[in-house]
């Protein structure tokens, strides 16, 4: 079969035409095929399984707002604080103990270093460092989280013994979001399940506004 110009499909006039005869696949072609396909499907279905998230906004007092895309599902405690400028936010599942996220945003003056990603990144160092000797991990590996607006460091550890009812699996770090700084811990029961995936990308996507 071909196609004319303006869309139609027209049949080959020439008998046994190779250019519109069906394909043929062996047998490894096939199954090639069928992977491939398996794989998109299975792709598909995970990215279907993540909540739909919408645009969240929390104002920091007398210093903009801090923009989040969180799903309706979760559930979120927000908390104003005043002196010094700043909020508070714990993000956790509609059901179940899967995670728990904590979020501190602060204004941050333009004097202060930590407007330096070398400063951000040796507070994160030492904090994890302090972290170290209690977690399975033998040494310290710092990850970059990055976006459109928000720029900073991060390190993943997990518990040597956590206790009854406890997260074995943390993420904690301090990044940049226009004016303001940020602190999280992410405690989690799994150390790379879509929902932490999710919340890491929610983190880097943030922004941050004025008004």
């Amino acid at each position: 079969m071909l196609a004319a110009s303006d869309g139609t499909v027209k049949r080959c006039i020439v008998r046994n035409c190779q250019q519109c005869a069906p394909p043929r696949y062996d047998a490894g072609m096939q199954k090639t095929v069928t992977v491939l396909l398996v794989t998109i499907l299975m792709w598909c279905g995970v990215a279907l399984s993540r909540p739909a998230a919408t645009a969240k906004d929390y104002a920091v007092p007398g210093h903009g707002k801090l923009h989040l895309s969180i799903p309706e599902t979760w559930k979120v405690a927000f908390q104003s604080i005043p002196r010094p400028q700043a909020i508070n936010l714990e993000i956790r599942p509609s059901d179940g103990k899967t995670f728990d996220l904590q979020i501190t945003s602060v204004w941050l003056e333009k004097k202060s270093p930590m407007n330096a990603d070398s400063e951000v990144r040796e507070q994160v160092r030492q904090t994890g460092e302090h972290m170290l000797p209690n977690a399975v991990e033998k040494e310290l590996k710092l990850s970059e989280l990055r976006g459109a607006q928000s720029a900073g460091f991060y390190f993943a550890l997990t518990d040597r013994a956590p206790g009854p009812g406890e997260f074995a699996y943390m993420k904690q770090g301090v990044f940049r979001t226009g004016e303001l700084l940020n602190t999280f811990t992410l405690l989690s029961s799994a150390p790379d399940s879509e929902e932490v995936r999710q919340l890491m990308e929610m983190l880097s996507a943030a922004t941050y506004s004025t008004n």
